[in-house]
């Protein structure tokens, strides 16, 4: 998994709880592609979770850390800060 693009995933949706992946994709400086293939990447590693939602009375998937992911966007923000 590409680092860079996972830290930028696990950090927006740390501060956008319930992005969706079009928000995540067209954030930052990353290629949308590469964002899309990381949310994949970090829901099957169960970091992300999916939740059914709504956009314009079209349906629309939501996107929220789990605990585990909690716990690794935390250390990483720490990290950052260091």
């Amino acid at each position: 998994m590409e680092r860079t693009s996972a830290w930028a995933v696990l950090g927006y949706i740390q501060e956008h709880p319930g992005a969706t992946i079009s928000s995540i994709a067209g954030a930052g400086d990353a290629r949308n592609k590469t964002r899309e293939a990381r949310v994949r990447d970090l829901t099957a590693d169960g970091i992300l979770r999916t939740e059914p939602g709504s956009y314009r009375n079209r349906p629309t998937i939501r996107y929220y850390l789990t605990p585990r992911g909690e716990i690794l966007a935390t250390i990483l923000d720490m990290l950052v800060k260091i």
